[in-house]
């Protein structure tokens, strides 16, 4: 879903909806948990141009892989991956206006589309950067 909005007020709007849809969970199966239902909290960013909202497409086909529910994207069947990086037909999707600037060719975006995907797979999650232990700095 895309849309311009108030990043505000999106953000109460997910807020009240994350909090009843917890507190009714919680309630129906008497969880004792504290805090959030889900792993975080949801987080809001504007997206500012074409190129974050590309990325930021790229970034949600590739979820089902870095949470090791498949391999590869196009493995995952919720996924519009299929359509974007083999032009598989899916009536469910309504295409990215970003798509159409990756090629002038279907053959030229389904390419650039997937070596896209292939360099942002290539890249290790923040986490795994946090990971590395890094020597103390003595100032003298």
């Amino acid at each position: 879903m895309i849309w311009a909005s108030q990043i505000g007020d999106f953000s109460k709007i997910m807020h009240r909806i994350n909090y009843r849809y917890s507190m009714y969970n919680k309630n129906r199966y008497g969880l004792k948990k504290h805090g959030h239902l889900w792993g975080d909290r949801f987080k809001c960013v504007q997206i500012e141009d074409d190129s974050q909202l590309l990325t930021c497409g790229l970034y949600i086909e590739l979820n089902p892989v870095r949470a090791k529910i498949c391999q590869d994207p196009e493995n995952f069947a919720w996924s519009s991956y299929r359509y974007y990086a083999f032009g598989m037909a899916n009536p469910l999707i309504d295409e990215d206006p970003t798509y159409q600037s990756l090629g002038a060719s279907n053959e030229a975006r389904q390419t650039a589309y997937r070596s896209l995907a292939n360099m942002w797979r290539s890249i290790p999650p923040v986490k795994e950067y946090l990971r590395v232990s890094v020597p103390p700095v003595t100032v003298t």
